[in-house]
């Protein structure tokens, strides 16, 4: 059919052909990726846990459990090293239509990216985090900062690496030097062992103006054991 030139795009997450009322990613996709459902408890899950005594936050969610060779995985491959930044809009967008009716986003003014070292911008084109972000604020209609937050120095990828490595790849690696909103978001893309997350709340309540809460949301959570 004419019609099937138009629409022929593939999923990113197992390359199969997107039917009309598909965006980017497969129905099929979209009910292999389990939910979490940690915006309905933000203090009471096992992303805060695996968080809660080492920085301040007042809630953390991820949208999806993350497990390797799995549909998000491929999503998130994309994402980061297929130039395809859309894939973030669109999953950020799911992330906004799960949390548009909670009140894990009442409180927030502003959302803020973990951001990327200027160096590896440049090489990738732009920052995976950055789309989710946006993705996620078109869709609850929230503001998108990108500048207060800085990555001071480049720090080599996490994979492979256990928790006290990552601790220490990261540690120190953000600033903040601008005031900032009193309740903000902070987006990642996956969260493994949290120490990016981590050291980026330590720069953000060390600023001069630090801000009241933070929460902290994600697309995956990567499972323990």
């Amino acid at each position: 059919m004419l019609s099937s030139l138009f629409f022929s795009q593939s999923c990113y997450g197992c390359d199969q052909q997107l039917i009309r009322q598909e965006k980017l990613i497969c129905f099929d996709c979209l009910s292999q990726m389990e939910k979490t459902g940690f915006h309905m408890q933000p203090e009471q899950n096992e992303l805060f846990y695996r968080l809660a005594g080492r920085v301040p936050m007042e809630g953390a969610t991820s949208l999806y459990f993350f497990d390797k060779k799995g549909r998000l995985q491929q999503l998130i491959k994309a994402l980061k090293y297929k130039d395809a930044p859309h894939i973030g809009l669109r999953l950020g967008q799911l992330l906004g239509h799960e949390l548009a009716d909670s009140a894990f986003m009442e409180a927030v003014e502003t959302i803020i990216p973990v951001p990327l070292h200027r160096s590896k911008k440049i090489r990738r084109g732009y920052n995976q985090a950055e789309f989710l972000a946006r993705g996620l604020a078109s869709w609850l209609e929230k503001e998108v900062d990108t500048s207060s937050l800085i990555r001071q120095f480049a720090t080599l990828t996490q994979t492979r690496k256990n928790a006290e490595a990552r601790w220490e790849n990261v540690g120190g690696a953000f600033l903040c030097k601008k005031s900032i909103p009193q309740h903000i978001l902070l987006v990642d893309d996956v969260i493994t062992t949290g120490s990016t997350l981590v050291a980026c709340i330590q720069a953000l309540i060390s600023a001069p103006e630090p801000p009241l809460s933070i929460r902290i949301a994600s697309i995956g959570m990567a499972r323990q054991g």
